[in-house]
């Protein structure tokens, strides 16, 4: 618009000022630059439009630009009108005088514009524009009066150049948003169907991870009672054996249970209930008493908000995760008493729960690690690495956070935070 035609224009129009016919005539230089504008804005847009220099040899489009824009039963329907249109038109300058009712022409083209968009109402403008600019130059006389006339054909002209002007916008602009409409659509229906695919997926996959830790539950459960018949036997030579045996059974059965703790949480939809939250970290701790040093552990419990709305099952498994890696991570061999505290309270439309214990700690180097997937904080960890990795996802899921502070040595801290 402003380098192909308004500059060109303007340029044009200082130098016929200056130099021609014109004489200083301002009023005759608009009107000319008008006329100009009119002319060259409606036969170079569809020219651009329908005739665009295409790759591989091709010279030219025709028609076939529009075709990626609008569905072709817009066109059809674009195309019908527009002949409707046009014999309309054509019988309506024959009645109608365009020094009076010019405007009509522009209130057409627009409701073209708004119904069929840019490539419609860019042939409707060059249609108008061709009748009641081209054609009437063939009556010279007319031409030379109407000319004369300078004050009636500015105001026209100006008229009919902001129509034209603004029915082509509001045609580009429909173009562009049912263009976006069609994308979207499909863009819609592409993500449907692989949601549809992920769905199903995931269902194999769960089928998968619980079938497969069936089958492995099955037989560890069994070698468990072997070891149990095995201890019943007077040699006690092979009972140092036996133990390691159920140690390793353990920990293939622990890490079985992880694996499905971590697909129940990616997959599971929260459900908020009330959960009580002694008696949840009860039934925890009395699921963890298998682990070695529980007994030598002293628990203190400390719930000034004991009762909250959440997902019982994800809260659960954050829970349970904290407390089998403070368990498990405790200094063995120190001579200071091993302990283990649980508090939770509310606070600013926010529940917090707190476990502390005085364990060996979580070395700087690892800190920023250990929410990651099988990754281990401690050179003594005999656990798979899944635990805190389930621990933020379940607390990620309920549009909370977890935090934690430790010193190599001394203990560490985390702390869950919860909204109410």
């Amino acid at each position: 618009m402003v380098l192909g035609i308004i500059v060109p224009d303007f340029v044009n129009s200082f130098y016929t000022y200056h130099y021609t016919f014109i004489n200083g005539d301002l009023e005759r230089v608009a009107i000319l630059w008008l006329s100009d504008f009119i002319t060259i804005f409606s036969i170079s847009i569809p020219l651009l439009y329908f005739f665009r220099p295409q790759p591989y040899g091709q010279i030219f489009t025709l028609i076939q630009h529009p075709k990626k824009e609008l569905p072709q039963k817009n066109q059809r329907v674009g195309l019908i009108e527009l002949v409707a249109v046009t014999t309309f038109f054509v019988g309506f300058s024959f009645v109608i005088d365009f020094d009076k009712y010019w405007f009509l022409y522009g209130i057409v083209a627009t409701m073209i514009a708004v119904r069929n968009g840019f490539d419609t109402v860019i042939l409707a403008n060059l249609i108008i524009f061709i009748l009641n600019y081209i054609l009437p130059l063939l009556n010279l006389g007319n031409f030379v009066h109407g000319f004369s006339e300078s004050s009636r054909l500015l105001s026209i002209s100006i008229g009919m150049g902001t129509m034209f002007f603004t029915s082509t916008l509001i045609g580009r602009i429909i173009t562009d948003l049912r263009k976006t409409e069609s994308e979207l659509t499909e863009q819609k229906i592409k993500i449907e169907h692989t949601n549809k695919q992920l769905t199903l997926a995931n269902r194999e996959m769960d089928r998968f991870v619980y079938s497969v830790s069936h089958d492995i539950s099955a037989p560890l459960k069994s070698i468990k009672g072997l070891i149990a018949v095995g201890r019943l036997e007077k040699d006690k030579e092979s009972f140092p054996y036996l133990t390691l045996i159920e140690k390793s059974v353990q920990k293939l059965e622990d890490f079985v249970g992880e694996v499905l703790d971590h697909s129940r949480t990616t997959r599971k939809e929260v459900k908020h209930e009330e959960v009580n939250l002694y008696t949840l970290i009860s039934a925890i701790t009395d699921n963890l008493k298998y682990q070695e040093n529980y007994s030598a552990i002293k628990f203190t419990i400390d719930l000034k908000g004991d009762s909250l709305s959440t997902d019982k099952f994800l809260i659960k498994v954050v829970i349970g995760n904290l407390l089998s890696n403070a368990i498990k991570y405790q200094r063995k061999k120190s001579d200071a008493a091993q302990a283990i505290t649980i508090e939770s309270w509310n606070q600013d439309k926010q529940f917090y729960i707190k476990i502390t214990d005085n364990g060996e700690g979580i070395a700087p180097q690892y800190q920023d690690k250990i929410f990651e997937m099988f990754y281990r904080g401690t050179t003594s960890s005999t656990g798979s690495g899944l635990g805190l990795f389930i621990a933020k996802e379940a607390v990620e899921k309920l549009n909370g956070k977890i935090e934690f502070k430790s010193s190599y040595g001394v203990g560490s801290e985390f702390t869950i935070t919860l909204p109410v």
